[in-house]
Formats: structure tokens, C-alpha cells, sequence
């Protein structure tokens, strides 16, 4: 088995990663097999992939094997926007500095884990100043001291799921 074209996510939480992948010389019929398990098979390529590094194997019917590796990077400049509409997800002010209020809609008590990230993927240190609740509507609000002038990412992850949104930070 030979890997060929690995294309990335088109987006920061999208799944649509493919790595397709050759196979000469091996008698059918083909078991393929791929660690840790995501995506969909076909005869030539893995589709519907999240960000990740695989392993994945071919056998064929003499129980010979052959494996390879494959990236699949996500894309830091696009976001997945769907979940935002429903979440009805905010950041403000944007471009902001000194401090950033991020609101969201939430059926539940549960408190989020907020992070700031820069656009290689690494949390950038923050402190929340306050939480604020009116019915469905929760406002958080984030310190941006010591974080330098810049593009970020902040992540909220809530029920499981992260939700992603840019901004512009500016020093005071």
C-alpha cells in the first residue's frame, strides 16, 4: 500500500480530511483497517476525516499486510459556523483590548471552558473576570492583559463540543 494525496479540513472542526491511498499487488479480497478508527473506506482513499495522524493497514487473502501513516491537518483560518448560528455564539468588542465579553445562548447551568488560542494552536493564558446569566443568555467576560497585539482564536467548549471564533487583539 502506498499513500498518495493527503488533503487537510477545510475548516477548524470540520471532518472532511481524505487521504486516498494505492494498493499493487495483493490478492483479493482486501481487508483494510485504519487506528484510531474515523472516517469511511473505499477502494482507493479514507474520506469524512477529522485533523489527525493514522495508521492505516491493507490485508489481503494470504494474510500479508502492508501500513503506512498519513496527516491530516485542519485549516486555522476557516471555522465551522453552523454550531455558532445555534449557539448564537459573540465576541465583543472585536477588534478588542484590555478586555472581551463572549455571549452565548445556553439551555443549561453548565459554565464552559474558555480558552484563547494563538493560530498555531497553542491556549494563550487568560483569567475570567465575571459570568453574567439573563435566562438563555450567559456573558462571559475574559482579561486580555499581557497578550500581545494579534489574531486568536477563542474556543468554547460546551457539552462536549468546541466552538471557535476570531479575534483581533490589540494592545493597550
Amino acid at each position: 500500500m502506498q499513500i498518495g494525496l493527503v488533503s487537510g479540513t477545510s475548516c477548524i472542526g470540520c471532518t472532511d480530511g481524505v487521504i486516498r491511498f494505492t494498493t499493487t499487488g495483493a490478492i483479493t479480497p482486501l481487508t483494510f483497517s485504519v487506528s484510531p478508527p474515523a472516517g469511511i473506506f473505499s477502494v482507493d482513499s479514507l474520506t469524512n476525516l477529522p485533523p489527525g495522524t493514522y495508521l492505516i493497514c491493507v490485508t489481503d487473502s494470504d494474510a500479508c499486510a502492508a501500513c503506512d501513516t498519513a496527516t491530516v491537518l485542519e485549516d486555522p483560518s476557516k471555522i465551522n459556523t453552523s454550531d455558532l448560528q445555534r449557539l448564537e455564539l459573540n465576541i465583543f468588542p472585536n477588534p478588542a483590548k484590555g478586555s472581551v465579553s463572549i455571549s452565548y445562548k445556553n439551555t443549561n447551568s453548565e459554565i464552559p471552558k474558555i480558552r484563547i488560542l494563538d493560530l498555531l494552536g497553542k491556549e494563550i493564558p487568560t483569567t475570567i473576570t465575571g459570568i453574567h446569566r439573563a435566562k438563555e443568555i450567559t456573558v462571559i467576560n475574559l482579561s486580555l492583559e499581557n497578550i500581545r497585539s494579534g489574531n486568536y482564536l477563542i474556543e468554547l467548549i460546551l457539552n462536549t463540543t468546541s466552538h471557535f471564533e476570531k479575534i483581533n487583539i490589540r494592545e493597550e
